[in-house]
């Protein structure tokens, strides 16, 4: 018997205030094996609702059989495969961090940490439209930067292998040239201007890369 392609998510809400003195919350799904962020929302409350959207976006846009999903205690997430979760419901196995054998819902966190701390613009948006321009343009350097978990490949670059679409030596040759291209072209130190604010630019999650059209503002 074919063994069932089981993918873990973790998912978790960061809130994040503006300049404005307004408070977001960023709703955010990733695949703990790849660390590749699959789906994200920003938005003003905390809902279960947005938070079942956000998963379904995520299972849609990397396709598993079956998914277990981890999440925290939050009222958010409580009894969340009630919701309206059409073609996915029965293919979700809902795990709560200190409760279903799960110590923490670390690995998300670390993620969020990652976008907070190694990349200030996130905590120093002006208001809700410049943090989702921001936020965007952050997970997609975070997506296409090596990750410490996989040696020389991205997040996107794992996910894509997982998924069925990833030519290794095409990858590497590409990956190499692009950051070299970068560093050279880069002329000063600050990370504003080195290979993590340079990413690709992608369709969506899985698809074939396009160039670059310059480096994010």
């Amino acid at each position: 018997m074919r063994e069932v392609d089981t993918a873990k998510y973790a998912a978790d809400i960061s809130i994040i205030f503006t300049a404005d003195g307004k408070k977001h919350c960023l709703y955010c799904v990733m695949d703990n094996y790849s660390r590749a962020v699959l789906a994200w929302r920003i938005e003003d409350r905390v809902r279960k609702s947005i938070s079942a959207e956000v998963l379904y976006d995520a299972f849609m846009r990397s396709c598993p059989e079956k998914v277990k999903y981890m999440t925290d205690g939050g009222s958010e997430n409580r009894n969340i495969l009630d919701t309206d979760l059409p073609e996915i419901k029965f293919k979700v196995t809902h795990l709560v961090a200190q409760k279903n054998g799960i110590p923490s819902n670390s690995m998300i966190e670390r993620v969020f940490h990652t976008l907070k701390n190694e990349y200030k613009r996130v905590v120093n948006a002006q208001d809700k439209g410049h943090l989702i321009k921001v936020v965007s343009e952050v997970i997609n350097a975070y997506m296409d930067r090596p990750h410490s978990a996989h040696g020389v490949y991205s997040p996107r670059e794992v996910l894509m292998k997982t998924s069925g679409w990833f030519d290794k030596k095409a990858v590497l040759y590409s990956s190499a040239k692009a950051r070299l291209e970068a560093n050279k072209n880069a002329k000063c130190s600050n990370c504003e201007n080195c290979t993590c604010s340079t990413p690709f630019e992608w369709d969506v999650v899985g698809s074939a890369p396009k160039k670059a059209k310059g480096k994010s503002e």
